[in-house]
């Protein structure tokens, strides 16, 4: 997510291959290579070694340097990134996701605007899938990595339009309610105990929340479907 490969490629594309720091051995017992903590000081990354693409691109560096500069022998640099991998628990979670997404694309095809027109997961479920993987290969697919990258435009402004609007239109009557709604439950919870003041509350909620001036508006959060009243203190502030 520090985008250390492009950062790498940037300072190789600006420099040069030739600005590269290297290492010259001349004794052939000893291989060049490249000097890789000012090679870390030139593009400002911290250590790059647990990115195989970082890896990777040490590599073809070295590679192309063995080429330009054959007389000198030159170090193998290990790509090997078998550690890279989804453990079981995170591909099932990315594989329940994937098959949610496209249920609810189906469900709601005209809210969706880049809905998962196909079913990833089309003759089995994806902890069979998983499975099968891990029983093939030790592992299923590789994970992405980092932060998700060139969003569409209309995307990224409804996101930004509906955090705005969260914080500006919705977070004082979402905080109103809830005050109202504690005080409801706390004085419900002396009388009936925790269960039915609870059912309660939710009751409450949902009839307050769908009769807030909210409701229907763009990205809005009511009507609310029930109250976290099991919440500690500390996470509610």
């Amino acid at each position: 997510s520090r985008q250390y490969p492009e950062k790498l490629l940037q300072l190789i594309e600006k420099k040069g291959i030739d600005a590269v720091p290297v290492k010259i051995v001349k004794s052939r017992k000893f291989p060049c290579h490249v000097d890789k903590a000012r090679l870390q000081f030139m593009t400002g990354i911290s250590d790059w070694r647990l990115s195989a693409e970082c890896r990777q691109i040490v590599h073809d560096i070295t590679q192309e340097l063995a080429e330009k500069y054959p007389k000198y022998s030159w170090e193998e640099v290990d790509v090997n990134d078998a550690i890279d991998y989804a453990s079981k628990t995170q591909a099932r979670n990315h594989g329940n996701t994937l098959k949610l997404l496209h249920m609810q694309g189906e469900l709601l095809q005209n809210d969706f605007a880049f809905p998962l027109k196909v079913d990833p997961y089309p003759d089995e479920t994806p902890a069979d899938f998983v499975d099968g993987s891990f029983a093939r290969d030790g592992h299923p697919t590789r994970p992405c990595r980092g932060r998700t990258r060139n969003l569409p435009v209309p995307v990224f402004l409804k996101l930004m339009d509906a955090s705005v609007r969260w914080l500006i239109d919705y977070a004082e009557p979402l905080l109103a309610l809830e005050e109202q709604i504690v005080t409801e439950f706390n004085e419900l919870e002396a009388s009936l105990g925790n269960e039915r003041a609870a059912r309660v509350a939710n009751a409450r909620v949902r009839e307050l929340s769908s009769e807030s001036e909210w409701v229907d508006k763009p990205c809005s959060p009511f009507p609310l479907a029930n109250f976290r009243h099991f919440r500690a203190a500390s996470d509610s502030k």
